[in-house]
């Protein structure tokens, strides 16, 4: 079987989800992250959030150095250098890396007088950092 193929039997089943994983805790106020997360992702007319996607549209800007990213890791397996296992988990870490960032480097819509007045800050998605620490990573074999 050639390095290639052999390579990606391995990867074929190797999945890694990146976000805000089931079981993620509540914030010190007891609201679950995973629904102020999907609220910002999305936004809600409802609650007058707009749309601040901080995963779908930050990944969706790194594609080009996703591709790079993989083919220095599937040269580095092939060469013996890193096995599959590492790179799946260090591909976890760099999408990680890749939302966390987003935390800060973004063009969203500024926050509502009302929310500023509320929480101090015109900083969108940012008050206490508590979405933003609970961003990690699996690997889903």
């Amino acid at each position: 079987m050639s390095g290639l193929r052999k390579l990606q039997k391995q990867l074929k089943d190797a999945k890694v989800k990146v976000g805000l994983p089931k079981g993620t805790p509540a914030n010190d106020e007891g609201e679950s992250l995973i629904e102020i997360g999907a609220t910002q992702e999305f936004g809600s007319p409802s609650k007058n959030v707009p749309e601040r996607s901080f995963v779908r549209i930050p990944l969706d800007n790194a594609k080009a150095d996703y591709f790079k990213f993989l083919k220095r890791q599937g040269i580095n397996i092939l060469n013996g250098k890193t096995t599959t296992d590492d790179a799946i988990e260090k591909l976890g870490v760099w999408g990680q890396t890749v939302i966390k960032k987003s935390f800060t480097n973004n063009n969203w819509e500024a926050n509502s007088e009302t929310t500023i007045a509320l929480k101090g800050s015109s900083r969108p998605l940012i008050d206490r950092g508590q979405l933003r620490q609970a961003i990690t990573w699996e690997v889903i074999k």
